[in-house]
């Protein structure tokens, strides 16, 4: 987990945080191309799944875990302080 979660986040904290807007560029980039990565394979992890258990692709259980998942992102990003 740490392997796939360490570049994304020290990614996006040095490009966030960088005054040179090209190195800026190049370390959000590595942040975005690893989260990239594990939502990649993530959703290659879930349609393995559910086709081992002959299950469609696109269900209620993936749906509400998708949408579970984009409410608790929207939800928490209340607690930013700008």
């Amino acid at each position: 987990m740490l392997s796939a979660g360490a570049p994304a986040i020290l990614g996006t904290w040095i490009g966030g945080f960088a005054f040179n807007p090209v190195l800026a560029t190049i370390f959000m980039a590595i942040g975005v191309g690893a989260i990239l990565q594990v939502v990649w394979e993530v959703g290659k992890l879930v349609a393995r799944d559910t086709a081992r258990l002959n299950q469609p692709l696109v269900n209620w259980v993936n749906l509400g875990g998708l949408v579970t998942g984009l409410a608790l992102m929207y939800f928490t990003a209340f607690m930013v302080k700008f």
